[in-house]
């Protein structure tokens, strides 16, 4: 089993399978919800899904080139 199997992949289907009806969604209204995830060996990858009959199918995934630049701009705590 490859490792995008293992790491983002098989957190984002976890996610999905416990928390689907809570991810952010698309836009308001719409039956595609989102995850993030975050990782030391892969780039932020944003995992999109949706409900298909009685399953949670993941549709499509992207890398997050902006995600970097967004958290080295929050203030320090």
């Amino acid at each position: 089993m490859a490792h995008f199997e293992r790491g983002p992949l098989a957190a984002a289907r976890e996610y999905f399978g416990r928390f689907f009806e809570e991810a952010l969604t698309e836009s308001p209204g719409s039956p595609i919800r989102y995850y993030m995830t975050v990782s030391t060996f892969f780039p932020v990858l944003g995992f999109y899904a949706a409900r298909v009959g009685g399953c949670i199918e993941i549709l499509d995934f992207i890398v997050d080139e902006d995600y970097e630049d967004l958290v080295e701009d929050d203030p320090d705590d």
